[in-house]
């Protein structure tokens, strides 16, 4: 007779990621401008909030400068596709730092690092602003839609992506309802 193993069910804790979607959760929910007062508030260990991401806020700064750059320099060599995949990265660098200066930290809590833009403009207390602002909402739920597909980084280069990058140009930087102008980028 062969012995019998019956299976064990290990109690896991929640991981890093279960406490990101929790914290990300609750914050949409309640359109929480301190999400991380409100983590806090749901039990998340104070480590876990105290945890912080290796850039710091004046280097999202730059980062979203130096995006605007590479944008702008790949529009002038014709780099249509790359401009669409890159140009999206300026709003989470920009949003990045809007929220280390909302929450008045240095460095951005690694619970809220993500590339989920609607996160990081809740994240940041702006949700409600964007909202009020239907032409910039629009061009912000444009860039989200590019930014959210994975697609455009295996995309082969094409000249009919010019109409994608010009679109993308406008939504981030037109004078009325540009995105990085609502931004003050």
């Amino acid at each position: 007779m062969g012995r019998r193993f019956g299976r064990r069910r290990f109690s896991k804790g929640q991981g890093a990621r279960g406490k990101k979607k929790k914290a990300k959760a609750i914050c949409e929910q309640k359109s929480i401008a301190n999400p991380v007062e409100e983590c806090y508030n749901q039990g998340l260990r104070f480590s876990d909030l105290t945890r912080f991401t290796s850039t710091n806020k004046s280097e999202f700064e730059q980062l979203a400068r130096d995006r605007k750059e590479d944008f702008d320099a790949l529009r002038e060599k014709g780099r249509w596709t790359a401009s669409v995949y890159l140009g999206t990265y300026i709003v989470e660098a920009r949003l990045k730092f809007k929220i280390c200066d909302v929450l008045k930290l240095e460095k951005l809590p690694a619970i809220l690092k993500t590339h989920d833009l609607n996160a990081l403009v809740i994240y940041a207390g702006l949700k409600d602003e964007l909202k009020s602002l239907p032409e910039v909402f629009a061009s912000f739920s444009s860039i989200n839609t590019i930014h959210a597909e994975v697609s455009w980084r295996y995309k082969i280069a094409d000249p009919s992506h010019q109409v994608d990058s010009d679109n993308l140009k406008a939504w981030l930087f037109n004078s009325k309802y540009g995105v990085m102008t609502w931004l003050g980028l």
